[in-house]
């Protein structure tokens, strides 16, 4: 950008130049014309066209004498040309922000933490509180199974009556999901298209399949409860022995 304006400025004052050269010219032309006249004894037109020639030729010469001062005197001096900052590295610009941030932070009042009083040495303090961590990490077997998250059931309403396209909807979602490996989420599907009382074809395929994915998922207690509960009643034994049959 600053060599921009430079260039600017010195083409600005060579149109200058030149445009007072010019008027010199034009004004210099009729006494210049009459001069040649009378001492060459030529003819006024001759004498009008020499002295523009001349003129011109002069302008010119006086133009290229000048044009390093002007150069000169447009451009800025050595000292005085813009030097551009160096980027400051990442640690530079930390130690920048920390050194502004410092005199915020030691205006500000002392921060008092209160400790309870407890009675008893060091050491005992540190042994019970290294206990009590110790029991609160630990989970009781018992209830351990409350702990595990379940993936979220798909809502559906018992008392509604679901069509033939709302079960195979889920089931199309089903077998996505199994592509995907998202079992949990298949499984969820199933569970949903299985208490929308299927016909007892589906309902038998549903079943079969559902368990196939508790067991991939480590679900055994899963596929005896599915296959003991109420909406697998119809199942006949025949069909229940093939479902664990074919697991």
């Amino acid at each position: 950008m600053r060599k921009n304006n430079q260039a600017n400025r010195v083409n600005k004052a060579k149109l200058i130049v030149c445009a007072v050269l010019s008027m010199i010219c034009a004004a210099a032309v009729p006494p210049a014309a009459r001069v040649i006249a009378e001492e060459f004894d030529l003819s006024i037109y001759v004498s009008i066209i020499v002295s523009i020639i001349a003129l011109i030729a002069a302008a010119i010469i006086v133009f290229l004498i000048i044009k390093p001062s002007i150069n000169k005197l447009s451009s800025e001096p050595a000292g005085e040309q813009e030097i551009s900052p160096v980027p400051e590295s990442p640690a530079e610009q930390a130690a920048e922000a920390y050194d502004q941030a410092a005199p915020a932070s030691e205006s500000t009042e002392p921060v008092y933490i209160a400790v309870p009083d407890r009675a008893g040495t060091p050491e005992d303090i540190i042994h019970a509180d290294a206990e009590k961590e110790g029991s609160e990490d630990i989970i009781p077997e018992d209830d351990f199974h409350d702990y595990i998250i379940e993936p979220e059931p798909f809502p559906v309403h018992a008392g509604y009556n679901y069509s033939q396209e709302d079960i195979m909807r889920l089931l199309d979602e089903a077998f996505e999901m199994k592509s995907r490996r998202d079992l949990d989420g298949a499984i969820s599907n199933y569970e949903a298209a299985l208490v929308m009382n299927p016909d007892e074809e589906l309902k038998y395929l549903i079943i079969l399949d559902l368990c196939s994915l508790y067991k991939k998922t480590g679900r055994q207690d899963s596929i005896n409860r599915i296959l003991e509960a109420t909406r697998c009643e119809l199942l006949n034994s025949e069909k229940k022995a093939d479902i664990l049959r074919n697991l």
